[in-house]
């Protein structure tokens, strides 16, 4: 089972007692995120995952250690911990968006923006951060390799 966003703090907490942090600054925008580990999900990879992101929550790493039937699999810098693993394979938690189109960050920011809220531009979401130039459109070819890998890899087993 694949959980993203809200299912991944909704399947953790359900199933694992893991509890969300609640962030005061949105994390928004597009970030590169490390591997920890070489997992199915990022056969094909090259060293860097990017990934979109739009929430206001964080997974600790050192509550997620505390479980011994989880592991970490990608996290960033900037965006923290974003996608967990069962050691069993059969579930896998997502923070971000792969599955985001081009311009759902741009739909959000309008949204935010129309609601009167105080947000950032999304991170490395407009080529120089730019809100009038193009999308830099880094995460989609990789949304679609971690996808299938996901569907190779992980459902047929």
């Amino acid at each position: 089972t694949l959980f993203i966003c809200w299912a991944a703090i909704a399947g953790l907490y359900h199933y694992y007692a893991l509890p969300k942090n609640v962030v005061e600054k949105k994390i928004f925008g597009v970030f590169p995120h490390e591997f920890n580990t070489m997992s199915k999900l990022f056969f094909n990879f090259q060293h860097t995952l990017w990934i979109p992101h739009s929430r206001y929550f964080k997974f600790k790493p050192e509550e997620i250690r505390k479980i011994p039937c989880l592991e970490v699999l990608s996290e960033s810098k900037e965006s923290g911990v974003c996608v967990i693993a069962s050691k069993d394979k059969k579930q896998i938690f997502m923070a971000g968006h792969l599955e985001y189109d081009e311009n759902a960050l741009r739909r959000e920011f309008q949204r935010d923006i129309g609601k009167g809220a105080c947000i950032d531009l999304p991170k490395n979401y407009f080529v120089n951060d730019d809100p009038k130039a193009a999308i830099a459109k880094v995460w989609h070819q990789q949304g679609i390799l971690f996808y299938g890998n996901w569907l190779q890899h992980y459902v047929k087993e």
